[in-house]
């Protein structure tokens, strides 16, 4: 009697656990990505972080800009300075600090933008080994700048009106009972609806950057991949954010046992009563504090954008352009990020 050989069930591993897996080998070994994932994390952390930072500014109105307590904040200075025209050299000291702010905030907004497209190529393309290149990828990035500072403007835009049209009903109903329930159902809907666009907005930069479509194809090919793999982009979702909470704990901690070092240097500083010691060592623990939180923030941000672009792939968005698509992209290419 011939015994037939029961074939054996294909075990079936869930897509977000080799993503993740493979993205924070990614966001850990590749450290050389690090300062553009800092830059990038400007504008876009690339979606969960995104997406919970405009949730908890949800029903908060605008911020001033500036220090809190007895000094000026930035915009009352401004104001302070041309309402007082007859003193010429406040009002010329305020216009001063107005362009170098706005030149500032310029440079960072485009280096972000930059950044975003230099970082997706780079993990896309896995070019990030012995032989990687930051030059090749800053000028994928660079040529991918407007394109991708329209994705940007168009995500941030769409929250904003999402956000004044949930905060309206509210707003109409101050003061009454009805007002409660309204604010909760508007929370609900502003947090699936941000959620949404993070992710949409992640996905479609993948494609631009790494499939060199418009923005307009981006975006419908990342509400297309949203819609069609929702469930596995929420499972990722979920673990990025319980990593992102575990590793800020973890972080907190490793600052607070890292001050002990530093408050026995400034105690023997104290003894010794020398004032270089302890300026010195102040300052050697404010310099260690601000380079461990960059680090930590660009490991972080670097995981996000790691995690989204190894997902892009595994779900399989990596088809072909079509031949129109291409035809009309050849005859517009300053709308679109142009072709590795």
């Amino acid at each position: 009697m011939i015994r037939r050989k029961v074939p054996s069930k294909p075990k079936h591993e869930a897509i977000y656990r080799v993503v993740i897996h493979k993205a924070l080998l990614t966001a850990w070994q590749q450290k050389k990505l690090w300062p553009l994932s800092f830059l990038a994390s400007i504008l876009l952390t690339a979606g969960v972080y995104d997406h919970m930072i405009k949730v908890l500014q949800f029903g908060s109105g605008p911020q001033s800009l500036g220090l809190k307590g007895n000094s000026l904040s930035f915009s009352e200075f401004t104001a302070t300075a041309f309402q007082n025209m007859n003193n010429v050299l406040f009002a010329v000291s305020a216009l001063q600090w107005v362009i170098a702010a706005a030149i500032i905030l310029a440079a960072l907004l485009i280096a972000s933008c930059v950044a975003q497209g230099a970082l997706v190529y780079a993990i896309g393309t896995e070019h990030v080994g012995p032989k990687f290149e930051l030059k090749r990828s800053l000028s994928i990035g660079a040529r991918a700048f407007w394109p991708i500072a329209a994705l940007n403007a168009i995500i941030l835009l769409s929250i904003a009106v999402f956000r004044l049209l949930a905060n309206l009903p509210v707003a109409l109903t101050y003061g009454t009972a009805l007002s409660y329930a309204l604010y909760v159902v508007a929370f609900v809907l502003f947090a699936v609806l941000t959620f949404a666009l993070a992710i949409i907005q992640i996905f479609a930069l993948n494609a631009m950057v790494l499939q060199g479509t418009s923005v307009a194809d981006g975006l419908i090919r990342g509400y297309d991949l949203f819609k069609k793999h929702w469930l596995v982009t929420i499972e990722t979702a979920g673990i990025l954010m319980l990593l992102a909470i575990f590793g800020f704990v973890a972080f907190n901690y490793a600052i607070i046992i890292a001050q002990f070092p530093l408050m026995l240097f400034v105690l023997l500083a104290g003894v010794m009563q020398s004032s270089l010691l302890f300026y010195g060592g102040m300052f050697i623990g404010l310099a260690v504090l601000i380079l461990a939180h960059l680090a930590f923030i660009s490991f972080m941000a670097q995981l996000q954008y790691a995690t989204w672009t190894h997902l892009y792939h595994r779900l399989g968005e990596g088809g072909v352009v079509p031949k129109l698509h291409r035809l009309i992209r050849s005859l517009t290419g300053r709308f679109s990020v142009p072709k590795n």
